[in-house]
């Protein structure tokens, strides 16, 4: 009883927080806070008359923008101490308090950080056909602010976002060779870094800087086809790796189930206690290390 209340009190308070993550993120990203290099909240988060849903809509937002950052990571502790109160004054015992709060601390990470993740995927994809757009638009005259202009206009975010941000730079005095090095510095794209130097280069030396475009473009599409043959031939390796972290704990809850007596002393006792955890930091490791072996970077 006591390990199914521990159970729907952690995943209450972790459904309540993505609630919150979900309904937050896409406005996050319609006001232009999620970015790579985000260090702060949003603009004045700290009036007297905010009230309590403003300021976990602002959380929400600060921690969707860059979970790593040190005001995510603060908020993120911040949380995880809640629910580790929470499960201790409920249960009364110290391991499973720390394990629910480092659950919930490393939970926020993991969502977020798939969002993000995500995003940027998102951004790859359209940077492929942003390329043919400025592309078409260089070999009709135009010049490469008003290429990237034309391009900011017709795609969607998060590439017309970051691109429009860059523009407006451009526009403040900022040279373009800059804007696009810093755009480049602060976003985890390879191909996004690969399209500056491209850009940088024929604007240097005077290269047909359409034939390159087109050239850049067609080698992103294999890069793309190559990723995705990496994905399916290491599917089986993640679905492994995912069965075998929660094959676990489906035993534990049978076991307990069938002998609440014999598998309750893992949670009433210090031996079982210590037990408990090392088993658990042991299915942790391995799922990382299976994690690392699949993920091939190209």
């Amino acid at each position: 009883m006591i390990t199914l209340i521990l159970s729907v009190a952690a995943t209450v308070s972790i459904g309540i927080f993505v609630f919150f993550a979900a309904r937050y993120l896409a406005q996050a990203v319609r006001i232009k806070t999620i970015s790579f290099s985000i260090k702060g909240a949003l603009p004045d988060v700290q009036g007297a008359h905010t009230g309590l849903k403003e300021r976990i809509r602002n959380a929400v937002s600060v921690v969707a923008a860059n979970p790593a950052s040190k005001q995510a990571v603060k908020i993120r502790v911040i949380a995880a101490s809640i629910v580790f109160l929470a499960a201790f004054v409920i249960i009364g015992k110290m391991i499973f308090a720390l394990l629910c709060g480092g659950g919930f601390y490393w939970a926020i990470g993991w969502h977020f950080n798939k969002k993000i993740k995500k995003m940027w995927s998102v951004f790859d994809e359209q940077l492929i056909e942003a390329l043919g757009m400025i592309k078409n638009s260089v070999r009709a005259g135009q010049s490469l602010p008003q290429a990237l202009e034309n391009m900011v206009n017709n795609s969607k975010p998060p590439l017309s976002l970051e691109f429009a941000q860059m523009l407006q730079r451009s526009k403040l005095g900022v040279p373009v060779e800059d804007a696009l090095k810093d755009m480049a510095a602060k976003i985890p794209s390879n191909d996004l870094r690969i399209m500056v130097t491209a850009i940088n280069l024929s604007r240097e030396t005077g290269g047909n800087m359409g034939e390159i475009l087109l050239r850049l473009a067609d080698t992103m599409r294999e890069r793309k086809k190559i990723q995705g043959k990496i994905v399916a031939l290491t599917a089986q390796g993640k679905a492994s790796g995912m069965v075998m972290s929660v094959v676990p704990f489906i035993l534990l809850g049978l076991l307990y189930a069938m002998e609440p007596g014999m598998m309750g002393l893992l949670f009433t006792t210090l031996l079982g206690n210590i037990m408990l955890a090392i088993a658990v930091t042991m299915i942790a490791i391995g799922t990382f290390i299976i994690n690392k072996i699949v993920s091939i970077d190209i």
